[in-house]
């Protein structure tokens, strides 16, 4: 079927034995055989049901008590696209043996500070190489964290000024596809337009891939519909419509929700009268030597985080600065890491400095930013030799501090 819909009523059917609670073990019947191959064959989602999994009973008393789930609502991935908060709730059985059920189709949702996330559709655009280039090399001599704070900042605003809603952009480039192909003949503004959409379909495919975090399809098949409904499962499975509080009581606005969630890890990970637990120190036996612990607290090499960060899935949860593993294994990967030089302060070997980087800036095909370099000396190095020396390499000259040793090329004088 083309068009969204939905199904709800009493199917009288079990699928599992999660539907029912007391009486003989659940088994499958014809029938429901054949609501699980109609489910199958309609691409069918069933949509959640809020508090209580069961929506009838024969009214008896333990141990005679059996409840069953059998209303139901199903609709179809089209309909899921357009309601996906859609969901079920139960009232009270007062004249029947059944559950009334009722379907909620609110598409409102609470309005919180949206956070930073990177997307990986912006790689797709044709400048977004340039821009992290530009961005990433501007800030080389601030710590990572800081790097990534303004780095975010600055994106946001390219992804407003720049690259554009995506589906918007899909729309008005179709509407000059259908303008061009009206006139009949090639142009080269018909081929211009048509790479745009082919660029628009990569970005709307990499955008619903990301949120879907499906690894196993391959890119580039175009399963954007795919994507797109998987992304909105993710969304109805994670939403709460209701929360039952310690003393009973359902709690179904948002804002209501959010609070009591905080409210309540606040108690479990806070106290009033923290336990000194040194007390306990001594049950605790020495399970490794001291050669393995100092290997444990040593500091990982840079391969060792290089092959950390590759291995992560591309679309797993990001951190708290937004970023996934993606955008270090496929955007940062190509950038080399801030390096460390030490030499005399001599003409011969910042000549000698000068010529290695132009041998790795050859090799490697990766250019060397002088202007965002750094210059250091140890203070015995007069300021006139300093200004000669700093015209070899053409670097600026600065103040060294320890949290841009990291990040700078430091001159010793021996």
């Amino acid at each position: 079927m083309e068009d969204p819909f939905c199904i709800i009523g009493d199917f009288n059917e079990l699928l599992n034995q999660d539907n029912k609670l007391g009486g003989k073990p659940f088994y499958s019947t014809p029938s429901a055989l054949s609501l699980s191959q109609l489910i199958d064959e309609f691409y069918l989602e069933e949509i959640k049901l809020s508090g209580s999994a069961f929506t009838w009973s024969n009214r008896q008393k333990p141990p005679h008590l059996i409840r069953e789930r059998l209303d139901r609502a199903f609709c179809s991935p089209l309909w899921l696209n357009r309601f996906p908060l859609t969901f079920l709730t139960k009232g009270a059985a007062l004249c029947s043996d059944h559950n009334p059920i009722v379907l909620n189709t609110s598409s409102s949702r609470p309005s919180f500070k949206k956070l930073f996330h990177f997307q990986f559709a912006w790689v797709s655009h044709p400048d977004f190489n340039d821009v992290v280039s530009s961005l990433w090399d501007s800030s080389s001599m601030d710590a990572l964290p800081c790097r990534l704070t303004s780095f975010s900042n600055i994106l946001k605003r390219w992804n407003r000024d720049v690259f554009g809603h995506v589906d918007v952009l899909k729309m008005r480039i179709l509407e000059k596809v259908s303008c061009l192909e009206t006139e009949d003949l090639f142009s080269e503004d018909l081929q211009q337009v048509t790479n745009e959409l082919k660029w628009v379909l990569d970005a709307e495919e990499a955008f619903w891939l990301q949120k879907s975090r499906q690894n196993y399809i391959v890119s580039g098949d175009r399963n954007t519909r795919f994507f797109h409904t998987v992304a909105k499962h993710h969304v109805r499975r994670r939403w709460i419509d209701s929360l039952v509080l310690d003393n009973g009581e359902r709690v179904t606005d948002p804002k209501g929700i959010a609070f009591a969630f905080v409210n309540h890890f606040s108690n479990i990970f806070t106290s009033a009268s923290p336990l000194d637990a040194s007390f306990v120190e001594c049950l605790f036996l020495n399970c490794i030597t001291a050669s393995e612990a100092s290997v444990l607290c040593s500091i990982p090499s840079l391969d060792e985080l290089r092959a950390a960060v590759f291995s992560l899935g591309p679309f797993k949860a990001p951190g708290v600065d937004g970023f996934q593993a993606c955008f270090f294994s496929e955007i940062l990967g190509s950038y080399s890491g801030p390096s460390l030089s030490v030499c005399r302060a001599n003409a011969e070997d910042f000549d000698t400095v000068k010529a290695i980087l132009d041998l790795f800036s050859n090799l490697s095909g990766q250019e060397i930013n002088y202007s965002k370099s750094g210059l250091f000396f140890s203070r015995n190095v007069p300021d006139s030799q300093r200004v000669v020396l700093g015209r070899i390499l053409d670097c600026p000259l600065g103040k060294l501090t320890i949290a841009r040793l990291q990040d700078v090329m430091f001159l010793l004088n021996m």
